[in-house]
């Protein structure tokens, strides 16, 4: 059914972020924080407004401008686009806190932190891939500026390896859009899919040279998403991650990669395209294995939690890729558990960075009795992603193991990993 307020999901982080702006032009009027508050109570009353309707099984659906499903900006809000919203939501609160709480933090990054969160709501709830290309690209930038914010050589650096690798992957991604124009003079996902399986849309007949571009068509558009995702090539995130701002790293980790995968499995389940599942259960169970390997190796207590992500997206790639109904509900569960426990560990080892200017693993655990607290908070974070029950981990894994039983080379890859998650804290 239509429903114009659910552009308000992206307008309202929009327009609160040049709210932000105006502190900085006029320092006296204190309104980056507020806005910043303001932006997340709004959405969050939204989303619970449409929760009664999505419950019972509601679609919900805007075309801005009143032009034809397809080429104006449309957005849509089913059930998965509600959950994956909570969790933008839910991972956004405590970051804006710790922000808030760490200080030194200006009207600028509260700027980009709602364009961040903006663009995460628009990639979320796009139905065509022209404007998920759009929002794809404000979440980039956003990212990209938030990571070297605080102007460190190192953060800089991960900054700009992260524009340089995210913008190959945009260019890939809008090849694929144009594509798929030309051959359907459509870009929804229902025509997309209509295309894919039948050879045809409503708008265009088939073409001889449409046979031949769609599969490098829809290549391009899983490959520009998998830099995304971390996926391939994924050796942009342990810097990104490990150097950004503490509560950036959280942010990175708990929900941004997150989105980018959801729009990976709507493609993949909307065009039912089994060959690239069988090519993310491999891919997704050795980068598991080579993500923890790479975690063994670290001394720096941030860029150690990075590699578990590249990890832990591993986990949640092959068990989407397995196809089975189990290890696809424990794929989205892990994704939902790991954006939680992720955050949980960054940030925790960011307050005690924040206090003591320590990175090393050793020196950092060395201080759990100056911060017990933190020390229970770390601990549940990484018993989570140790799979240890009863945590939250050891219930997404085991849906993940149970799902692979048909696949064992996969399974004991992944199972490799978990003894390489363990041995790593």
């Amino acid at each position: 059914m239509t429903s114009d307020a659910i552009l308000l999901f992206t307008v309202i982080p929009l327009f609160s972020s040049f709210v932000a702006l105006i502190e900085k032009a006029i320092p006296s009027l204190k309104v980056a924080k507020p806005a910043s508050l303001a932006s997340f109570f709004l959405s969050v009353l939204l989303l619970g407004l449409y929760g009664g309707g999505i419950y019972g099984g509601a679609v919900y659906s805007k075309v801005v401008g009143g032009w034809p499903r397809g080429i104006g900006i449309g957005q849509e809000l089913d059930g998965i686009a509600w959950v994956a919203l909570a969790l933008v939501y839910l991972i956004y609160l405590p970051v804006l806190l710790y922000s808030f709480s760490e200080g030194g933090y200006d009207s600028r990054y509260y700027f980009f932190l709602l364009l961040l969160q903006g663009g995460m709501a628009g990639i979320v709830l796009a139905y065509d891939v022209f404007n998920l290309f759009v929002f794809l690209e404000i979440t980039g930038i956003a990212a990209y500026v938030l990571i070297g914010y605080q102007k460190k050589d190192r953060a800089l650096f991960a900054g700009f390896k992260y524009l340089m690798l995210s913008s190959l992957g945009i260019t890939l991604f809008l090849i694929g859009v144009f594509l798929f124009y030309r051959d359907t003079g459509s870009l929804t996902y229902t025509e997309l899919r209509t295309w894919v399986q039948e050879g045809m849309v409503p708008s265009k007949p088939i073409t001889a040279l449409a046979w031949i571009s769609t599969p490098f068509a829809l290549a391009t558009l899983l490959a520009g998403i998998g830099v995304r995702t971390a996926f391939l090539p994924y050796t942009w995130l342990p810097d990104a991650h490990g150097f950004a701002p503490h509560p950036i790293s959280a942010s990175l980790s708990g929900v941004v990669i997150k989105v980018s995968f959801l729009v990976v499995w709507k493609l993949i389940v909307l065009l039912e395209l089994s060959g690239a599942r069988q090519f993310l259960l491999w891919m997704g169970s050795a980068i598991a294995l080579i993500g923890v390997l790479r975690a063994l190796t670290q001394t720096d207590v941030k860029v150690l939690l990075a590699w578990h992500s590249v990890s832990q997206m591993g986990y949640i790639f092959a068990g989407f890729g397995a196809g089975t109904e189990t290890a696809t509900v424990g794929a989205l569960y892990h994704m939902v558990s790991h954006a939680f426990f992720k955050a949980l560990l960054f940030l925790s080892v960011g307050t005690v960075i924040l206090f003591t200017g320590e990175r090393s693993l050793k020196r950092v655990a060395g201080m759990r009795r100056m911060f017990p607290y933190l020390t229970v908070l770390f601990a549940v974070g990484a018993l989570s992603i140790m799979g240890v029950p009863p945590f939250v981990g050891y219930v997404s894994k085991s849906l993940i193991f149970d799902g692979l039983q048909d696949y064992p080379i996969p399974y004991w890859l992944l199972f490799a990993a978990s003894v390489g998650t363990v041995a790593s804290f």
